[in-house]
């Protein structure tokens, strides 16, 4: 019952925000503040239902509360003047039904020091969170492996941290294949001296990248990832002496961009941690990958 507690809370908290600015002067903004209240209140009710059902409600419901109520908290922060007859009327209206009735400012301020003193240390430190700075949410980790699977295969691992709306991650693939080369030779057979007498059977790619990526989220469940670092694919011929050849124009190092998407496709309690990666690496300008990859944010 923990989540149905957090609802309680961030609502107590809001009530407490919206009751002492009755007295002020008009502004246009308290229908906007009534929206997003309504909105709250809604959503924890239908929290209350799931838990009431012996359902689960994922964690990241209790993020996206804190989120609108830091939002509703800037609006307030914001707003001056009275409420006109009808959007009190409303403010009341809206408590109720969530309540079940009327709670005075007395009463709010009682129940939340009756909540308070009976939360664990974990609560306690949660609706300290709510009342003070709603956007302190804490950091969580994200491990997972990942496949290059087009035009060449590699296999890597990636890891890092995210943070509310934000994280970073380091990646690493490699198909673990170090060639040493003799000499150059271009896809059309020509070289330095002449041309390259291949055996006609043999051929090899290396590729290797290391790269450093932020993680931006918009909405739950979906990330978009972008970062840098360095990449390198390199094409091997073996010439008709058994010596290996890069061929030059085939092959390519430098910079290299990264990008794609972190999905979460499961919302089921258990499940909800599974992330999907599908993405891409480009070393300009010769050489585009695609990847695919699984996770596991904890």
């Amino acid at each position: 019952m923990k989540m149905w507690r957090y609802c309680l809370y961030g609502l107590i908290w809001t009530a407490l925000s919206l009751v002492p600015l009755l007295s002020y002067g008009q502004d246009d903004r308290w229908d906007r503040a009534l929206d997003r209240y309504e909105v709250i209140s809604r959503h924890c009710s239908e929290w209350r239902g799931r838990l009431e059902r012996g359902e689960s409600v994922p964690k990241d419901s209790l993020a996206s509360m804190l989120i609108e109520l830091s939002t509703l908290k800037s609006q307030l922060q914001g707003t001056s003047g009275d409420m006109t007859p009808g959007q009190r009327r409303r403010f009341e209206a809206i408590r109720k039904s969530f309540s079940g009735e009327k709670l005075a400012p007395e009463s709010l301020l009682n129940e939340t020091d009756r909540l308070y003193a009976e939360a664990t240390t974990e609560e306690a430190l949660a609706l300290t969170g709510v009342l003070q700075s709603t956007r302190r949410m804490p950091a969580k980790g994200v491990i997972g492996a990942s496949v290059g699977v087009y035009p060449d295969l590699s296999y890597g691992v990636w890891g890092g941290v995210t943070y509310s709306h934000w994280g970073a991650f380091i990646k690493a693939r490699s198909n673990f294949l170090w060639q040493k080369t003799l000499y150059d030779c271009r896809s059309d057979g020509t070289t330095e001296g002449g041309y390259i007498w291949t055996d006609g059977k043999s051929s090899k790619v290396a590729r290797h990248q290391i790269t450093l990526d932020a993680i931006y989220t918009p909405i739950s469940p979906l990330s978009i990832y972008l970062g840098a670092g360095y990449g390198v694919r390199t094409l091997c011929w073996r010439d008709s002496d058994g010596a290996w050849v890069r061929v030059a124009d085939r092959s390519v190092a430098g910079p290299a961009l990264d990008f794609g998407l972190l999905i979460r496709p499961i919302q089921r309690p258990g499940w909800e941690h599974l992330t999907l990666l599908v993405g891409g690496t480009w070393i300009p300008i010769r050489y585009l990958d695609a990847e695919i990859g699984l996770g596991w944010t904890f």
